[in-house]
């Protein structure tokens, strides 16, 4: 009742002005509201409207049967220097404003003994009437009915696996407070599963038929939660129970999970990763086969994606001839990479008559698998047996990767460099191209 007083007077200083200031003291003093009568003269103290003959005539008029607070205001509204000094403000008004205590309130609420139950196997949860029947059109309508639900206060929790108590206790706070602050730490990942189904039992939406604008702040609040918490512990139980649920933003979030933690590659493996694992009452042979198509799906477009990534980055390179052979047919130095990337013999890149190199050099550093090497057909074999593959160090130095053969060679190499060359005297090559290995050791294919 303090704060409601308090916000009362708040409402009537806001509203103080020429017009309304007289009226507003007059209530103040009728109501013996001290805080309110001296926020006032300290308004007019700060306005000083006596030089307003209207508004001193009104005043009088007004204040007439109360002659000590009519002095008062005359003092104030001549622009006494005392009041004037301690001018109220608005911000210092609602600063007096007592702490709101509803949310307290409704929290002792919902921890007293109810007249009524929500039960199941295993739960039975004390809740009230009248808050059910306010908050949700699924519990007014079967606490009004003249079922035996109505009769005896029991209401059933038909959401099948049964909820979690602590699920329930976070929804009845939800639906007494509008929040979840008391009961968000103690809920682990399957507490909000279970939330979600009493929501949406059966895969639709809104079955407790709350009021829109509280069921979507409830639902959009617990997705985030449950995203937030996905790890490699709950993320096969969350993802069961969001496709029972046909919640899409939670399904793609775990299956991305799923397919990141988990390396089987068919049907048959599927099946051996989740034998002796957790199912519980959330699993049939139909959901089973949902999950493997789905599963099987992303890892093909991740590594859809991989390939196309590291197809961008094998090609990422730019081309260095140090002592170039004049361009002639069948010898581009000076055109980029593009011939080296071909499966085309005739044509290349070449050194001169002397000591020299081939550089491939990536914008960044780059774990390369292997290296597909050819001889260019106008300088023969014997072009490319002379060379040295090398890659740089970081600390600058050169270090060999092996003899090469002069014939089409796939040279292994399992290194990580930024700068690689083949360095000798009068060499040439006509395919030079990189197998690079991505993060989780898959390799991306050679460049077309």
């Amino acid at each position: 009742m303090q704060r409601l007083y308090t916000l009362c007077e708040a409402h009537l200083f806001f509203r103080l002005s020429m017009e309304t200031a007289v009226e507003i003291l007059l209530v103040s003093i009728q109501g013996k509201s001290k805080s309110l009568e001296q926020n006032v003269y300290k308004w007019f103290a700060r306005e000083k409207p006596a030089l307003d003959i209207s508004f001193n005539r009104h005043l009088m008029t007004a204040l007439k049967d109360h002659p000590e607070e009519l002095a008062k205001a005359i003092a104030a509204a001549a622009g006494n220097d005392h009041l004037s000094s301690e001018a109220s403000r608005a911000e210092d008004v609602v600063k007096a404003l007592p702490p709101p205590r509803l949310k307290f309130d409704l929290l002792e609420l919902l921890a007293s003994p109810g007249d009524c139950r929500l039960v199941a196997e295993q739960l039975d949860v004390s809740a009230h009437r009248f808050m059910l029947a306010a908050r949700s059109r699924y519990f007014a309508s079967m606490l009004a009915s003249p079922m035996r639900e109505a009769r005896t206060g029991e209401l059933p929790v038909q959401t099948v696996p049964t909820p979690s108590k602590k699920s329930i206790q976070a929804l009845l706070e939800f639906l007494y407070t509008g929040s979840l602050t008391a009961s968000i730490e103690s809920l682990r990942p399957a507490d909000f599963m279970d939330l979600l189904m009493v929501l949406d039992e059966g895969g639709g939406e809104n079955y407790l038929q709350l009021a829109p604008e509280t069921y979507t702040s409830l639902r959009r609040k617990v997705e985030g939660l449950v995203v937030a918490k996905v790890d490699s512990k709950n993320m096969w139980m969350i993802l069961r129970r969001a496709k029972l649920l046909k919640n899409p933003d939670i399904s793609a979030h775990a299956l991305k999970k799923v397919v990141k933690k988990t390396d089987f590659e068919d049907a048959e493996s599927f099946q051996q990763w989740c034998q002796g694992r957790d199912q519980g009452l959330v699993w049939s042979e139909q959901l089973e086969v949902q999950l493997l198509q789905d599963v099987l799906k992303q890892k093909c477009k991740q590594q859809q994606k991989l390939k196309q990534k590291l197809q961008k980055r094998v090609e990422a390179w730019t081309l260095q001839v140090e002592k170039p052979f004049p361009e002639s047919s069948g010898v581009y130095n000076c055109r980029g990479r593009r011939y080296l990337l071909r499966s085309d013999t005739a044509v290349g890149s070449a050194c001169a008559n002397e000591i020299g190199s081939i550089s491939a050099i990536f914008e960044e550093e780059v774990r390369v698998k292997s290296i597909l090497l050819a001889p260019l057909d106008r300088f023969g074999p014997d072009a490319l047996r002379r060379a040295a593959l090398q890659v740089r160090g970081s600390s600058g130095t050169w270090h060999d990767l092996g003899p090469l053969s002069g014939q089409r060679q796939r040279v292994q190499v399992n290194r990580s460099g930024k700068h690689w060359r083949l360095h000798g005297f009068n060499i040439a090559v006509s395919i030079f191209r990189f197998r690079l290995k991505s993060h989780d050791s898959a390799a991306a294919p050679d460049a077309p």
